[in-house]
């Protein structure tokens, strides 16, 4: 029997010429285009499908809302995405989904043709990873809205409760959980972390604003404070529990003041992977230190692609020199924890002891995310 593969884009003359070069191989699956997913629901309600790969970003509903669609309707066949925005964030976002892969685009036809054939060429179930949702996370859900910029209502049905979180634009403006509102109701909401998920289109005229905060500091004072209510929790009294306390109510700003105490030291900052600053050194000699944080993560990713291509492996610290002073950018990337931490110094500053405390800083800061 001949399988089925749905292709899922809104770049129709991409899809279409997609459709015409696998043609070559009809004997093994055929393959179907939709430019919607609206239009992808409708083949997928009359049509089975061994294999369903879909665009993340789309106008009006996207990949996300056609990954909701296939949970809801238990679909059992494999899933696929296509994705031009940093694959590598993508596909640990996309795992709780079921998907088994996220492709970059543009990618190469006959790698490709390739790939779908080791995939349909697999026999027996033991190979096949099913779609299942049981254990989609919370978390991951809103990151991938924020990540598409989406205009929607979060809706989380728990046994206890339900609640709904509101996003603008990908920015969460609101949240109401039972009696809750703001931050207190999405501490509650991710603390339970189970439930189902549906996600609703609404208009921006409609949203009630209360919150203003940017959504990835946001979520990391969220869990922040949801693992301290867990460890403040599971404390054991004893001869350790005040120092335990004394460390949990640490904050970034205060483990950064580590890094003063190396000679020449000039400033330091921990940022997101996007380059949004959560705390340090506004400004050196001068420098506007907080825009550092985007052009360190373009730096940081191209000397990581550079060492990558010439077999040096991974790369995690780079170490940049300048009139002024010396430069120290280290990527932290373990897991779901990713940021980077900078530290600068003078030309004529202690370079070992810098790298020595800003590697001790690193780890104090994982506790943080």
């Amino acid at each position: 029997m001949t399988k089925r593969l749905l292709l899922v884009d809104d770049e129709k003359l991409f899809l279409r010429s997609l459709q015409d070069g696998l043609a070559s191989l009809s004997h093994v699956f055929e393959t179907d285009i939709c430019f919607s997913v609206n239009d992808a629901i409708k083949h997928i309600i009359a049509t089975h499908y061994d294999l369903i790969i879909t665009d993340v970003r789309m106008p009006g509903k996207s990949g996300i809302d056609l990954l909701i669609y296939l949970r809801d309707a238990r679909y059992k066949g494999k899933v696929m995405v296509m994705s031009a925005y940093n694959t590598d964030d993508s596909s640990q976002k996309m795992r709780p989904f079921g998907v088994i892969d996220v492709i970059a685009k543009p990618f190469n036809l006959e790698w490709f043709k390739t790939k779908l054939m080791e995939i349909f060429s697999q026999k027996g179930e033991d190979k096949e990873i099913p779609v299942t949702f049981e254990s989609l996370d919370l978390v991951t859900v809103m990151q991938i809205i924020n990540m598409e910029r989406k205009t929607s209502a979060l809706e989380i049905s728990a046994e206890d409760g339900s609640g709904i979180i509101f996003f603008e634009d990908g920015e969460i403006i609101h949240v109401q959980y039972s009696d809750l509102e703001g931050e207190k109701a999405l501490v509650a909401l991710i603390a339970g972390n189970g439930g189902s998920i549906a996600v609703k289109d609404i208009r921006k005229d409609k949203i009630k604003r209360t919150m203003q905060i940017p959504f990835v500091e946001l979520i990391m004072r969220i869990l922040k404070t949801r693992d301290e209510l867990k460890r403040n929790k599971n404390e054991i009294p004893g001869k350790n529990s005040n120092k335990k306390n004394e460390e949990v109510q640490m904050t970034i700003g205060e483990k950064l003041g580590v890094l003063k105490e190396v000679s020449g030291y000039l400033g330091a900052g921990v940022f997101t992977p996007q380059g949004e600053m959560l705390e340090g050194t506004a400004d050196i000699s001068g420098i506007q230190f907080e825009e550092a944080g985007s052009l360190i993560h373009n730096t940081l990713k191209d000397s990581k692609d550079m060492a990558s291509r010439i077999g040096f492996g991974n790369l995690d610290l780079i170490q940049l020199y300048s009139q002024m002073g010396v430069v120290f950018a280290k990527c932290y990337n373990q897991g779901n924890i990713h940021f980077h931490t900078i530290l600068v110094i003078k030309n004529d500053g202690n370079i070992a002891m810098a790298r020595l405390k800003l590697n001790k800083v690193v780890e104090s800061l994982i506790s943080e995310f």
